[in-house]
């Protein structure tokens, strides 16, 4: 009667880990885009994967981080 759920996405990842189901997660291809679009004075969480698959948080994250 007992299962093993292994996550197949990030998604199910982060519903792993934080069991709420109200958590919503969106995927962007750079950091440029995520800039754009979110809002960042909301309570927003933006977490990067780095080359060797290190999950790191951007905490200081914000419109003026980015210069071109």
């Amino acid at each position: 009667g007992d299962a093993w759920v292994f996550p197949v996405g990030l998604k199910d990842a982060v519903w792993f880990v934080a069991r709420n189901q109200n958590i919503r997660v969106y995927q962007y291809q750079s950091l440029d885009e995520v800039i754009k679009i979110l809002d960042l004075s909301a309570n927003n969480m933006v977490f990067e994967i780095d080359p060797s698959g290190e999950l790191i948080e951007k905490k200081q994250l914000h419109k003026a981080s980015i210069v071109r």
